[in-house]
């Protein structure tokens, strides 16, 4: 079928190239799709129409979608040949371009898909039906699931206000935005899936098309509680059940992951509150205030020490790895180690020249990085508190994170982030750099868990999103999505399958981060006992969960506590 701004479409026959019917319309045709069998065919027009005709006859089996008052560039038939879906240029009063699916039988309305915020160009179901995948002149793509078995609307359509403006969503629950696939430049004008679905190739204007792996998040839980922006987050590093949040509200909440209650709540600060940070051993909260301090709990909420040396507000801190010590950061342009049984006296890092947002405590013990306004990266020697290099940057630096093995350092600056190979000298064009970082990358995080070359980094970033990036090759993986703020934090799970990230909308919300079948494996039988039987009842308990692909929770020696095990890839 070809269709022409002459009004008509023609339907050819393949083998001998002879017209079969002419379908007339009253103005020019936007956009076609047949239905899977090939007995029908929808097409919509530059009027304002969408009719459904039988390819057979030329006859129009739905003259409309009823309420369809768009003017659509695309349309996609569902491979199951129960969807249509269309999509749109018009904004709705909350301010989105929405794409719409409709029941193939009938013309009905089921559901308004919003998320973009400018003229919707194409969109593309997967094989299965259960996907969908839009384009944008926002520069981006958009990845929805659907539900099956869906046939109605849960909002009727009030004829008295015209559609585009009077129907800003409907039946939500029916289809949901899964992830933002952002990197392009320029409008993103095409998309098309992969057999098996697991990826997506987008085509932008900006010269360039992008390949994107699909099954990367999944958002599990949002913590709702705080009355402010959500400034910092972490894991409990020993308890893949628990995550701590801080907060400009000046609480400090610890949450069960899997009822998303804050069962703990250490007593108010009467200042905001800028990092948490748990301890390694899992014993100890540490927090970083406006009132010059940091504060130390121990697990059970009972306070233990409060560091005082800093002249003014305490924006980050990091612990040692044997939950001895504690490095902290401030405004004041100092760093400061403090002992926390005061075994030794506080040793201050002075050096930097502007504020010091961010502060890393390497994996061995001997090695301190910092961050600083000054557009520089300090390393320090933990023990002496000497500077040993200085790695300079064109923009301010925000944060720091070293890797497992202190091999590598990354680095999160204004409009970039990059991965520094310590064993090569400092120079920024040595460096692996990460693409896409479109806006100040406010917080570094390295996954735990996984072997050093399997593992990854999830920056938060001004943009309010967090991404994520394989660490060994720099390649981009994933960006989350959803808050509707400045994201501030991002925190992994101990097993790295999970992230927490916070934001400015006073929520964090936990994504699941699905992983390859081989790295869960790795990540258990790295922590098995070296004696263990390799009939051990509990060691085949936990692989068997991992291979039949069911969600379990490690919770009982010999290995640490861990969240609810995500989607796998194969």
């Amino acid at each position: 079928a070809t269709a022409s701004p002459d009004m008509t479409v023609n339907i050819w026959d393949a083998n001998d190239g002879q017209p079969t019917q002419t379908l007339t319309h009253t103005a020019s045709i936007l956009a076609l799709a047949w239905s899977p069998g090939g007995e029908k065919l929808i097409t919509t027009a530059a009027n304002a129409t969408a009719t459904i005709w039988n390819a057979a006859t030329g006859e129009k089996e739905i003259q409309q979608l009823q309420g369809f008052k768009d003017i659509a560039p695309d349309v996609a038939w569902s491979p199951n040949g129960k969807y249509i879906a269309t999509t749109s240029s018009a904004f709705t009063r909350s301010g989105f371009v929405v794409t719409r699916i409709w029941n193939a039988n009938n013309g009905t309305l089921i559901n308004a898909l919003e998320g973009h915020r400018a003229a919707v160009r194409s969109v593309a179901w997967n094989a299965d039906s259960t996907a969908l995948v839009t384009t944008s002149d926002d520069q981006t793509a958009q990845l929805w699931t659907v539900a099956t078995n869906v046939t109605t609307s849960t909002t009727s359509l009030n004829d008295s206000i015209p559609f585009l403006y009077g129907v800003d969503s409907v039946a939500t629950e029916v289809a949901t935005r899964t992830a933002t696939l952002v990197g392009h430049t320029n409008s993103v004008v095409d998309a098309a899936w992969n057999r098996d679905g697991r990826s997506v190739v987008t085509a932008s204007l900006d010269g360039t098309a992008n390949i994107w792996q699909t099954q990367n998040t999944l958002l599990l839980k949002t913590l709702r509680g705080h009355t402010d922006n959500v400034w910092g987050v972490a894991w409990n590093p020993t308890n893949g059940q628990q995550v701590a949040t801080v907060s400009r509200d000046h609480a400090v909440n610890i949450w069960d992951i899997t009822t998303g209650i804050s069962n703990t709540l250490l007593p108010k600060s009467e200042h905001g509150i800028w990092k948490v940070a748990w301890s390694p051993d899992g014993s100890k909260i540490a927090v970083a205030s406006d009132d010059k301090t940091a504060r130390v709990w121990n697990a059970d909420s009972t306070a233990l020490i409060t560091f005082t040396g800093h002249l003014t507000t305490v924006k980050n801190l990091a612990w040692s790895p044997d939950s001895q010590k504690l490095v902290t950061v401030s405004k004041d342009m100092t760093a400061i180690i403090w002992s926390i049984n005061n075994a030794t006296e506080p040793i201050t890092l002075t050096g930097h020249t502007n504020f010091v947002w961010g502060v890393a405590w390497s994996h061995d013990g001997n090695t301190i990085a910092t961050a600083s306004e000054d557009k520089t990266v300090r390393i320090w020697d933990a023990v002496q508190g000497t500077q040993t290099q200085v790695i300079t940057f064109p923009d301010k630096v925000w944060d720091v994170a070293w890797n497992s093995d202190g091999s590598r350092l990354a680095i999160g600056a204004s409009h970039t982030v990059k991965i520094w190979d310590v064993s090569k000298p400092p120079e920024l064009d040595q460096m692996l750099t990460m693409q896409g970082i479109t806006n100040v990358a406010r917080s570094i995080g390295w996954s735990p868990g996984l072997d050093p070359n399997r593992q990854r980094i999830i920056v938060g970033a001004h943009d309010n999103t967090a991404k994520i990036w394989d660490a060994n090759d720099g390649t981009y993986l994933a960006s989350i999505t959803g808050h509707t703020d400045l994201v501030w934090d991002a925190a992994w799970n101990p097993a790295g399958t999970q992230v927490i990230v916070g934001s400015s909308d006073k929520t964090a919300d936990i994504w699941c981060m699905p992983a390859k079948l081989s790295d869960l494996v790795h990540f258990i039988e790295q922590r098995l006992p070296a004696n263990m039987p390799t009939n051990y009842p509990a060691r085949n308990v936990y692989v068997s969960g991992i291979l039949n692909e069911t969600a379990f929770t490690i919770d009982s020696p010999p290995l640490p506590a861990m969240a609810q095990v995500c989607p796998i890839q194969r």
